[in-house]
């Protein structure tokens, strides 16, 4: 069964790193498990940056996933299977940082910083 679930565009409050989701089909052993993860594109300060681009992608540089980050400057990343992954974030002005973690992290960590 597909269950929608309508999201806020900007969600307020602390950002949640690290969300998994597993799922089981009755008879079958085992569980299938997707992440979400968030994390923050940040100037050197710590000052959020919202509309900065965002794409993770493979070790090798397939692309997963692409967004933007809201008004806070938070990205959220829906149905990533655990592994590395590779995170590149552009900003105009301030050009393009990249930077890999496992997903999930030990202490969710998906955060990009602009120094």
């Amino acid at each position: 069964m597909t269950v929608p679930v309508a999201l806020a565009a900007d969600e307020l409050g602390p950002l949640v790193t690290t969300q998994t989701i597993r799922t089981t089909t009755i008879g079958e052993a085992g569980a299938d498990a997707v992440i979400r993860i968030g994390g923050s594109v940040l100037t050197a300060d710590g000052a959020p940056i919202p509309g900065a681009w965002v794409r993770l992608e493979t070790p090798a540089g397939d692309p997963v996933h692409t967004t933007y980050t809201t008004s806070q400057g938070h990205y959220l990343v829906d149905r990533l299977p655990a592994g590395r992954y590779r995170c590149r974030a552009r900003v105009t002005g301030l050009g393009e940082r990249i930077r890999e973690f496992d997903v999930p992290g030990p202490a969710g960590g998906y955060d990009v910083t602009f120094d």
